[in-house]
């Protein structure tokens, strides 16, 4: 069998004409529908730090209270998945979704962030009674229950907001934030 060669030029018939035109045409109704919403997803990009409730909440850590942690060891950060605290040198960031004191013991961070609305989501009336295995749930009840009262066990509240929490280590709240 032989194919034809690609350079033969054939006149154009009406309906490739009109196919060719046709899918011109619907290419040209979608860049114009969709022209809105990209623009608008770009200017949502450009202004996500004003408006991310977590990216204003660390903004204010940022500025406020990690300054005055001087130090020149890495220390640990114990973050909720939903807060937001970028890793670099200085920090060691250790990123959960089930926050527990069993973790905490483990890991023994120096500064623990946390979401306020998983605190509320673990804390409502019947959190424990409903949960899966309300006895591997007890562990995480108790630290969302003493978070929310400020007193998680070894650590003290330094910030608070409606996006989050920030507890440090008795250590470094007597070496740098209790004057």
């Amino acid at each position: 069998m032989k194919f034809p060669p690609f350079t033969d030029k054939k006149s154009r018939t009406p309906v490739s004409l009109l196919l060719g035109g046709l899918a011109l045409v619907i290419i040209a109704y979608q860049f114009a529908i969709y022209i809105n919403k990209d623009v608008e997803l770009y200017r949502e990009v450009l202004t996500r730090e004003e408006h991310e409730e977590s990216l204003v909440f660390y903004s204010t850590i940022e500025k406020d209270y990690l300054p005055l942690i001087q130090t020149d060891q890495q220390l640990t950060i114990f973050r909720d998945v939903r807060m937001y605290f970028p890793d670099n040198d200085k920090w060691n960031v250790r990123t959960y979704w089930n926050s527990k004191y069993s973790t905490i013991e483990k890991l023994k961070p120096d500064i623990i962030i946390l979401w306020s609305q998983r605190i509320l989501d673990y804390t409502q009336e019947g959190a424990l009674e409903s949960a899966v295995d309300p006895v591997a749930f007890q562990d995480t009840y108790t630290f969302f229950v003493d978070a929310d009262k400020d007193q998680i066990r070894g650590y003290q509240l330094v910030y608070r907001d409606g996006e989050g929490l920030m507890f440090v280590s008795d250590a470094v709240y007597e070496q740098y934030f209790q004057k």
